[in-house]
This record gives structure tokens, C-alpha cells and sequence, in this order.
């Protein structure tokens, strides 16, 4: 594992996701994030990935709440895009 502070894992992000080491991100000497390597999702335990999906579901709510964004709102939209979509191949 390897032990960066902010700023350097700033510099370095590109070389450090690509790498396969497990990265932990400290501010002012104390732990904050950790990156790791995902070359194949399918490795992690599936109750780690699970977790993954829950929690980012919940940010992705809590986002699309925050902007008064509804389900609602958001399949007519899907729906608009795929009749301009299907109208612009029937032109070609």
C-alpha cells in the first residue's frame, strides 16, 4: 500500500489509477480516502460491490433531489431523446 498526502496524489492521480497498488490519501497526516486498482469489478466480494451500488445510489439521489430532478422528469426526457433519436435515422 502506499501512503500519499493530498497535494501529491494531485500531481501524481493519473500514474496512481492507473497503477495497480492500493493508494491511501491522507490530509494533514490523517487517513481521508483510499484509493483501489479496479482492473475487473467482477474480483471484489459481492457485498462489497453491492455496497458500492447502494451508496451510490443513495449520492445520486440525494444529487438529483437537491435540483428538484423526478423520476418522472427524467424518462420523459429518455423518451424525447430516443423520438428525436429514431426521427433522425428515418431522415437518413
Amino acid at each position: 500500500m502506499k501512503v500519499t498526502g493530498v497535494r501529491q496524489f494531485r500531481r501524481e492521480v493519473p500514474r496512481l489509477i492507473r497503477g495497480d497498488e492500493v493508494v491511501l490519501v491522507t490530509w494533514h497526516g490523517r487517513p481521508q480516502s483510499v484509493l483501489l486498482p479496479l482492473k475487473d469489478i467482477r474480483k471484489l466480494p459481492r457485498a462489497l460491490r453491492m455496497e458500492f451500488l447502494r451508496q451510490s445510489g443513495k449520492d445520486i439521489r440525494a444529487h438529483l433531489r437537491k435540483r428538484g430532478i423526478t423520476e418522472e422528469r427524467i424518462l420523459a426526457d429518455f423518451q424525447a431523446l430516443r423520438k428525436a433519436h429514431r426521427e433522425r435515422r428515418r431522415v437518413h
